[in-house]
């Protein structure tokens, strides 16, 4: 799957590009969305990760829209996504006018996107460590739709109690066998199918386990966390 990074052009492009290959690997192609006249500090910026995208085999592409044109910014993103209709979009909001990185935000909304923030730091601090990325949490599912299914909302409350993660195996014993959408047995299959759909919506994560090749790690998201709040109160 490629994985494609969409900026908003801004001084800062360098220095947060920098800090975006490091966290997220297989990036595939960035582009640069920009508008108006482009001041020098930015000319430089962007031109330096440009040379950074041509070390490590990126395709680089900067994307003018007019100025002050949101439409027309909006609809250069939905041109990224029809052209790229199976690629993972991550939209950096960090840099730039406020107003594109909000439109940047709305349509990682609209495009099934992953919208990321880089908080600052000062040198020393990354000399020692860089604060990951916040990912802002992106509803795929209405919570009344949530709340419907049983089955769904007893794995996240089991998730959210463990404060960490759980194998499926474990998860099954957790919820006692039964399947409380209609009180029979839960069996493995209709506990994969709850789970696959609960990804979907990103509100958990599933990941291989190291100790047991056979089963899977499954952890509650930040929007696991959220929709599950919202549903419990």
């Amino acid at each position: 799957m490629l994985n494609i990074h969409i900026f908003t052009s801004g001084k800062g492009n360098y220095d947060t590009f920098k800090k975006t290959l490091k966290h997220y690997t297989g990036i595939s192609k960035l582009f640069i969305l920009g508008d108006g006249e482009i001041d020098s500090d930015i000319k430089v910026s962007q031109k330096k990760v440009k040379d950074l995208c041509d070390v490590f085999a990126i395709d680089y592409k900067a994307v003018r829209y007019d100025e002050n044109d949101f439409e027309d910014q909006i609809s250069k993103i939905m041109e990224i996504r029809k052209t790229h209709p199976d690629a993972k979009l991550f939209f950096n909001i960090t840099g730039g006018k406020k107003t594109d990185a909000l439109i940047a935000f709305i349509s990682s909304l609209w495009v099934d996107g992953v919208a990321y923030y880089w908080q600052w730091q000062s040198s020393e601090e990354q000399d020692n460590k860089i604060i990951p990325p916040i990912e802002f949490p992106i509803p795929k599912i209405p919570v009344n739709e949530l709340a419907k299914n049983k089955l769904h909302i007893k794995i996240l409350e089991k998730l959210k109690e463990k404060k960490g993660n759980l194998s499926q195996s474990f998860m099954r014993e957790k919820l006692r066998k039964t399947n409380p959408n209609n009180n029979r047995l839960l069996s493995p299959q209709t506990l994969s199918q709850s789970l696959f759909h609960l990804k979907k919506y990103g509100l958990i994560e599933i990941y291989p386990n190291p100790d047991n090749k056979r089963e899977s790690v499954i952890e509650i998201t930040l929007s696991g966390k959220i929709a599950y709040s919202m549903i419990s109160q």
